[in-house]
């Protein structure tokens, strides 16, 4: 099973002004491509998310964080597309 995942998901932040944010996500649009073991037909299924996780800013504009996230889908192929991710990331703001 391969799936591609594409996500719109706005982050709510908090603690302005300092190096170190929490943040969640209250929910967010999920769109999942699917792509079974045949790879005679794409699938689509939709869904959202939920998360949760903190930055801290180590310098300027580059922050090093982690989050954990639920992806809840509507379930509308033949597989089962509900997952829990987590882990750290590195990224820079803009």
């Amino acid at each position: 099973l391969t799936m591609v995942t594409i996500n719109v998901a706005p982050k709510l932040k908090f603690m302005e002004g300092s190096r170190f944010r929490p943040w969640i996500i209250p929910i967010g649009l999920d769109i999942h491509v699917i792509s079974p073991p045949s790879n005679q037909t794409q699938y689509l299924d939709v869904g959202v998310q939920f998360g949760a996780g903190f930055e801290y800013q180590l310098w300027k504009a580059f922050k090093l964080g982690a989050d954990a996230r639920y992806h809840l889908t509507a379930n509308m192929t033949n597989t089962t597309n509900n997952y829990f991710q987590a882990g750290p990331y590195v990224g820079i703001s803009f």
